[in-house]
């Protein structure tokens, strides 16, 4: 068993009275925040763009121009041109296959709206030598992350050292079972912590 084991079962073992988990020693100080600055400066930084799904005038316009629309519009034209208004009736599936679309999409983006709200807000980092908690925005290329478990990965990280890390990365992969992690491996944004 390493050193930095023996303080990590040790540093459990001895806070279990207070439920308070103190995070194995480690050499790795983490980046300065002169470091932390210049990151920022170059726009090294965890933020993506806000909108998670298509605006309203996007899912409308993807809905109202499809190619089945215009055959039907097509059709539709001909028959008023060459017929009776009533014959042209069958131009309500205009209407009604995009009204269908828009409705579904709508539901579609409020639920991916909704789910972009249960990322984690927090992340631990070590900066200066200190565990720090910081919001994800501000999280900057080089930062060393604290990987908890039940916590979502918020950005794609290489394993520096793992106390038998095991990640589970079906949102990204559709494979069930957990992936053990070592020292080298990658882990990706949106894998969770087991």
């Amino acid at each position: 068993m390493t050193n930095n084991e023996q303080n990590a079962i040790a540093s459990t073992e001895s806070s279990k009275n207070n439920a308070i988990a103190v995070l194995p020693k480690v050499e790795i100080s983490g980046l300065s925040d002169e470091e932390v600055a210049e990151a920022v400066s170059r726009g090294d930084v965890n933020i993506t763009s806000k909108q998670t799904s298509r605006s309203l005038m996007d899912i409308v316009r993807a809905n109202v121009f499809t190619l089945f629309n215009a055959i039907i519009f097509t059709a539709m034209v001909v028959v008023l041109a060459t017929g009776s208004w009533k014959d042209a009736v069958f131009g309500v599936v205009i209407l009604v296959n995009t009204g269908i679309g828009i409705v579904t999409e709508l539901k579609a983006k409020h639920t991916l709206d909704r789910l972009s709200i249960l990322i984690a807000a927090r992340a631990m980092v070590r900066r200066g030598g200190e565990n720090i908690e910081i919001a994800h925005k501000d999280i900057v290329l080089g930062d060393v992350l604290w990987l908890r478990a039940g916590e979502q990965v918020p950005a794609d990280v290489e394993v520096l050292e793992s106390w038998g890390l095991e990640m589970d990365e079906s949102m990204l992969t559709g494979e069930s079972a957990t992936v053990r992690k070592a020292q080298g491996d990658d882990v990706y944004s949106g894998s969770t912590a087991v």
